[in-house]
């Protein structure tokens, strides 16, 4: 079995093939997915996106505003980025284009109906025809899984059954929606607040009581924060960095503190340092900060919060706060990308953080994710400001956000056994870290040391009644 599907399954459900077969067949697969018991679901989760359409929109004579709307073809837990953009006359524009003089970037919720686009007809030309076009995103794109051997990218994407629409007199009424349908404002997003009845069962500003070393253990035996990741200090996936403790080695200063707050600190070592990872030699030539959970109480169904800024990103980091299950060797059933940020250029304007959902058995499996266009769906983002990163899980959806604007949903694909059971061996762990090298490009192009100030990492529990 993979996850809970037969690898059978998984390769109908997940291969491209499935995207281009008839709607019929796509539902039929669709209902082969069917939760575990265990899950407290009552039936199949719909795998399948759903297609949107943008509907052409009647302006009468005199009219100043005209709304043009957004809806998808069924129900679905994905929440997808798209833009619009605004154009007059025939022809395709390109977005770089003088002509397409209106953009803007959204994410359509998995929870709403419809999006609302509104026009301004005396800003946008009256008496000349205008047309709304949706596209995906450049910046948005299914997660690259090139260098993931045995681990494939779920087939999905932003489909539109109708991406072109027409403001004009003549055309038709839009049908209205149900009186329980939720319509909003592209650029209104619902605030995404924690869930008033979840509760905050764990919470660390990683200064008051802080501790982290190689066991997770402190000197009396308790859990505190482990320095490592669970199989080693090293990774076998192009890192340069030793994932430091300044107890085994003490050149090293990962945490340290900057205007009362915790500073996880990536700095070039002083001298080469060698690691096996595995039966495989390997050098570090960088110091990685991490802190993990992993000897804690692991998380159920919640929010994992993961708030930080980055006042000096620079070429090579690779900060990332994300969600694992033990032991270690199941990966990549399940990895929670919260959040990762692979900083391969300069200008942190061209960076993009990605958050994705992996599941599977251990060396093969699945992935969905995400790029967000931070600089495009948030107003005037800056990494050096403090951002909290987040993610749901939950038995149907796993919702990702930034601050308290939702960035991407999927359906889940991983489940807890029991989840009112505090030993389920599904519950997941934190981790909070700064990479270097691999996914953060060539950190020798780079300016260390650099850091990461936390404000928070936190989890609330979702009630499991």
């Amino acid at each position: 079995m993979i996850g809970r599907y037969t690898r059978a399954d998984v390769l109908k459900l997940l291969g491209g093939a499935v995207l281009n077969a008839p709607m019929a067949t796509r539902s039929a697969l669709a209902q082969a997915a069917q939760v575990p018991a265990g899950a407290g679901l009552s039936g199949p989760i719909d795998i399948i996106p759903p297609e949107y359409s943008v509907l052409d929109a009647r302006v009468m004579p005199g009219q100043r505003e005209v709304i043009v709307r957004v809806r998808r073809n069924k129900p679905t837990f994905y929440s997808l980025a798209m833009r619009f953009f605004v154009r007059r006359g025939g022809g395709l524009l390109s977005f770089n284009s003088p002509e397409a003089y209106r953009t803007g970037d959204f994410v359509f919720d998995y929870d709403v109906d419809e999006i609302q686009i509104p026009i301004d007809i005396g800003r946008d030309l009256e008496g000349q025809v205008l047309t709304v076009e949706l596209a995906k995103p450049r910046a948005y794109g299914d997660i690259d899984t090139l260098s993931d051997p045995g681990v494939s990218t779920a087939a999905f994407s932003t489909r539109f059954a109708r991406a072109k629409a027409t403001i004009s007199a003549t055309a038709p009424d839009v049908p209205p929606l149900p009186a329980t349908a939720v319509s909003r404002r592209w650029n209104q997003p619902i605030d995404r607040a924690v869930p008033a009845d979840w509760t905050c069962d764990f919470s660390s500003d990683l200064v008051n009581g802080f501790e982290a070393n190689d066991r997770g253990r402190n000197s009396n035996g308790a859990p505190c924060f482990r320095s490592s990741l669970a199989h080693g200090r090293m990774q076998n996936n192009g890192e340069v960095g030793l994932y430091t403790d300044p107890v085994l080695y003490p050149q090293t200063h990962p945490y340290q503190m900057i205007n009362g707050q915790r500073a996880l600190v990536a700095e070039k070592l002083p001298e080469p340092v060698p690691y096996m990872v595995g039966s495989q030699p390997k050098i570090a030539t960088y110091a990685s900060p991490i802190v993990s959970t992993e000897t804690m109480p692991r998380f159920g169904y919640g929010r994992f919060s993961y708030k930080f800024a980055l006042p000096s990103p620079t070429i090579g980091m690779w900060p990332a706060g994300w969600q694992l299950a033990l032991p270690h060797w199941r990966w990549p059933d399940p990895e929670h990308d919260t959040v990762e940020i692979s900083f391969t250029q300069a200008d942190p304007k061209q960076v993009m953080p990605y958050q994705t959902h992996w599941w599977g058995r251990p060396g093969r499996g699945a992935k969905q994710g995400q790029f967000v266009d931070v600089h495009e769906l948030f107003s005037n983002f800056k990494y050096s400001d403090q951002h909290e990163y987040w993610c749901d899980w939950t038995p149907e959806v796993i919702r990702w956000g930034i601050d308290h604007i939702l960035t991407f949903s999927a359906p889940n694909r991983y489940f807890l056994k029991d989840p009112q059971a505090s030993s389920d061996p599904n519950r997941l762990y934190m981790i909070l870290q700064i990479a270097i090298g691999g996914g953060g490009g060539n950190p020798d192009l780079g300016t260390y040391p650099s850091a990461m100030v936390v404000d928070h990492i936190a989890h609330y529990a979702m009630p499991t009644g």
